[in-house]
Formats: structure tokens, sequence, C-alpha cells
């Protein structure tokens, strides 16, 4: 074992029981948290030239309407595709995306494996579209790494929505107040903290250690 996996045993181990006086549960975003970010956009930048600039009109409009299952990627897509000079077929983009962003940080499912070993339930709460979500379901093996995965596909509400955190809430039965959620994007940390959710913003491992390690202090104490 090594001296980070027993700094997290260590404190899982207390986590875990310092929580146990009630039922509750963990909640991470994916990129940026659990996964890291942007590799697919620097990919299309160095091997096709393929900007933020260029693909900003799908990824801030069409796409959106993707992320909330109110349309198919594969068919929004398509005719952007025709627009970019891409190469080869939607299947193709999609699969290339895909691979280029199933880059997960092993340190954060080393943690949550550690976590849920110790009876904390271990969920995500994730903005995708449905044909990603398949990808990371079982193609990354989030379908087994996870508790459950609470996507903004499936849901109807991006986690800017207290709508989301809402389902989430009713979907897990547990009061708001008992759920600690970790996702990079502050908008979304404020959103699930208006919700009555205990959240954080993900910056980096070490700062997250060192923030879980406060949360048990807190405990602790009261």
């Amino acid at each position: 074992m090594t001296l980070q996996q027993f700094i997290i045993a260590e404190w899982a181990e207390e986590l875990s029981a310092k929580l146990g006086r009630s039922k509750q549960a963990l909640l991470f975003d994916v990129d940026g948290v659990v996964v890291h970010p942007f590799r697919f956009a620097e990919y299309l930048a160095r091997e096709y030239g393929l900007t933020r600039d260029h693909t900003r009109d799908f990824f801030q409009g069409p796409f959106l309407e993707c992320l909330v299952g109110r349309a198919d990627l594969k068919t929004a897509i398509a005719p952007f595709l025709a627009a970019w000079g891409w190469p080869d077929t939607v299947d193709a983009f999609l699969q290339r995306w895909f691979i280029e962003e199933d880059v997960p940080d092993q340190r954060m499912l080393d943690t949550i494996a550690d976590l849920r070993q110790r009876g904390l339930p271990c969920y995500l709460a994730t903005n995708q579209e449905q044909y990603r979500l398949a990808y990371m379901r079982a193609q990354m093996g989030f379908g087994r790494i996870f508790d459950g995965i609470f996507a903004s596909a499936d849901i109807g509400a991006m986690k800017h929505d207290q709508a989301f955190y809402a389902a989430v809430t009713d979907a897990l039965r547990l009061p708001a107040d008992t759920l600690l959620f970790w996702d990079d994007s502050a908008g979304n940390v404020a959103a699930a903290r208006a919700y009555g959710w205990h959240a954080e913003q993900y910056s980096d491992f070490d700062t997250f250690q060192l923030t879980m390690q406060r949360y048990l202090a807190r405990i602790t104490t009261d």
C-alpha cells in the first residue's frame, strides 16, 4: 500500500464511521473531477485545425438539447461535421471523441472504490447526452465503479437547474443535507448548495483530500 492509499483509507474509514449515524451519499461530476477534461478539443485542433471558435455554434447550440434528452446527438451533429470538413462518419467522430476523453483520474477512482468499500455510496452527477453516457457505463466501467449515474439526458435538466437536484434527491430518498457533491463548476456548486446539498468546487486532488479532512473534523466536533 502506498502512502497515498494509506491516507485515503484512514480518512475514508473515519469519515464512514462518523457519517454512519445517518445514511448519506457522495456525488461526483465527471469531466474535471473524475475524468481529465478537454482532450478531444485539443485533438480536433491539433489534427484538423478545428478550434473552439469553429465548434462553438454546435456545442453552445444544438448540443445543449442533446444534453437534456430532447435531441439525438448523431442527427444534430451531422450537418456540422459536413461544414467542418470532417472526413469520416458520424460514428467515427463520436468514437474518437469518447476515446480521447476516456482518461479517468485513477487517484479519484481509488478513493471512490475505498469509500464504497467502507459503506459510503458514491454516484456520478453529470451533464451528458445518451451516447457518451452509454460509453461511460460500459466501456469506461462507470456502471460498475459507481453506485449509480444521474445524467442530465435522463433527468431532462442540467446541473444549473434546481430540477436536476430535486430529481436526484428524490431518487436517492435522502435529505438534501446528507448529500456531498464535488464539481469543478462554481455555478453547479452554487446551484447544489441552493437546493440544500453540501457542495465543494473541485480544483485538484490534493485540495480534495484536504477538504474531505475538514469535513471529517467538522463532523467530529459537532
